[in-house]
């Protein structure tokens, strides 16, 4: 009896097992049925369902004419009369792929913003620096700011391109310059030349050539990062069983110990066609150096390492 009671616990472990339906398994039969109705207007009987429980991934429901993936009530995948109405949650493959398609978008632009972002951050710091001294230039400093904020924004209006002084050697403010003196009436009038407010363009100080180093280094990185956004992505693909199934989520790519790497999950369809669930994943661009959670068996160590 004991070792009945242990096999049947080792099945529900390892997955799906044919049991007969009850108030727990109705919730995910009805919201299919539910379902089938909403999205192709065909209606099935809760009670011609044949139904697989599965307390680790989605439990199935089967009629003759649909299939339907969920859990807890939720509906995953529902195909009715060989059309696929409900993908991974959305509404139809079409809905799917352009969820796919878009959160790629969304990420490589995230990723972008991120790095103009660590510009910004960077010129502001600068900025309060210099503004700590005595005799800051007020008004470059908004200008130098202003230009940042257009770039980021990607405006076409550009600001004037004012460098704040070193912090080292804070440029002396402008003084203004004094009006000429008026003459005595009984005098003969006089022209005085006054002093020219065109000023000779200065040459490019060590602290602006680093910055502008600064800036190409950054420009160079976010090309990085939008490089391996890609090339990680199809590295990852590559090791699924269905690479053209596999959805993306929490995509991150950072540097981490000198590397440029990406973090993020990803969700395929197994040989069956049932989607597996969301599993980690880090990468380095290339099949050699991208591991998935399933592959590793301390995955934990290398998560915590390389992506937190």
């Amino acid at each position: 009896m004991k070792r009945g009671i242990g096999a049947l616990a080792l099945l529900l472990t390892l997955g799906a097992i044919s049991v007969p339906a009850h108030s727990g398994q109705a919730e995910n039969i009805v919201a299919c049925a539910a379902k089938a109705r909403e999205f192709a207007g065909v209606t099935l009987s809760e009670f011609d369902a044949t139904y697989e429980g599965n307390i680790i991934d989605n439990s199935v429901a089967r009629w003759p004419n649909a299939y339907c993936e969920a859990k807890l009530g939720d509906v995953y995948n529902l195909t009715v009369n060989d059309r696929h109405v409900i993908v991974e949650g959305y509404a139809g493959q079409e809905s799917f792929d352009l969820n796919t398609r878009l959160s790629e978008k969304t990420d490589a632009t995230i990723s972008q913003l991120e790095s103009r972002i660590a510009l910004l951050r960077r010129r502001m710091e600068g900025v309060s620096e210099n503004l700590k001294k005595s005799n800051s230039n007020h008004a470059g400093l908004a200008r130098y700011i202003d230009e940042g904020i257009a770039k980021a924004l990607g405006s076409s209006v550009q600001a004037t391109v004012v460098p704040p002084p070193s912090p080292t050697s804070p440029e002396p403010a402008t003084p203004p310059i004094a009006p000429a003196k008026q003459q005595p009436t009984s005098a003969p009038a006089t022209t005085t030349e006054q002093p020219s407010t065109t000023t000779t363009p200065s040459q490019p100080t060590a602290a602006t050539t680093q910055r502008s180093e600064q800036v190409a280094q950054q420009k160079a990185d976010s090309a990085i990062r939008l490089e391996m956004m890609s090339t990680g992505k199809d590295a990852v693909r590559a090791k699924l069983k269905d690479p053209r199934s596999a959805t993306f989520r929490k995509v991150v790519v950072h540097k981490q110990e000198g590397m440029i790497l990406m973090c993020g999950e990803v969700n395929s369809k197994n040989s069956l066609g049932g989607y597996t669930g969301y599993q980690k994943f880090v990468s380095m661009g290339t099949d050699e150096s991208t591991f998935l959670q399933e592959e590793v068996s301390d995955f934990a160590t290398v998560w915590n390492r390389l992506c937190l």
